[in-house]
């Protein structure tokens, strides 16, 4: 239901706790992804 609704209201700043929750969901997602581009990135500059 949370995730219905902020897809319908994209751009406004969900401050509900299950928005929170979503919010949480996809930084950290972020944030894995980024580890490892850095990693990848650290990897190559080793090599070189």
């Amino acid at each position: 239901k949370c995730k219905v609704a902020y897809m319908d209201l994209h751009g406004i700043i969900p401050w509900r706790s299950c928005d929170f929750e979503y919010w949480i969901y996809h930084i950290l997602q972020l944030v894995i992804i980024t580890a490892q581009i850095v990693e990848i990135a650290g990897f190559v500059i080793l090599e070189s």
